[in-house]
């Protein structure tokens, strides 16, 4: 559910779940101009508005995105997978199949022995 709260400051600041586990805390003026938004990671039950001793409002329980040093107009989660989950080159291919075609031992293949007794077969089951 989203939040509204005003800040010490005329400030009026939101915070809405915009996916699954992404929020936005956006701030507005009092005539209702965007001042800025910021993109967040966490999960819907640890999101919230707090305010500090200084009466400004911060948001508890995510992390923010960060802008990439590279390109500036690209957000950066907290934490991606890796860039290049697959080999770059054939030669990360050939040296991943050598480390898979290297075979373990065999194992000694050993056989349950038949039991005596209660499970034999021969009691009778009761219910």
């Amino acid at each position: 559910m989203p939040t509204l709260e005003l800040d010490h400051n005329g400030v009026f600041h939101t915070l809405h779940q915009a996916a699954p586990d992404r929020f936005v805390h956006s701030q507005f003026s009092y005539d209702g101009a965007l001042l800025g938004a910021t993109l967040y990671v966490g999960t819907a039950g640890a999101m919230k508005l707090a305010r500090t001793d200084t009466g400004d409002l911060e948001v508890q329980g995510g992390t923010p995105f960060t802008t990439d040093p590279d390109n500036p107009e690209i957000l950066v989660a907290p934490a991606l997978p890796p860039a290049h989950p697959f080999p770059k080159s054939l030669e990360d291919v050939r040296a991943r199949r050598k480390a898979a075609d290297k075979k373990a031992p065999p194992r000694k293949k050993t056989r349950p022995a038949p039991s005596r007794g209660q499970d034999d077969g021969t009691s009778p089951v009761s219910w």
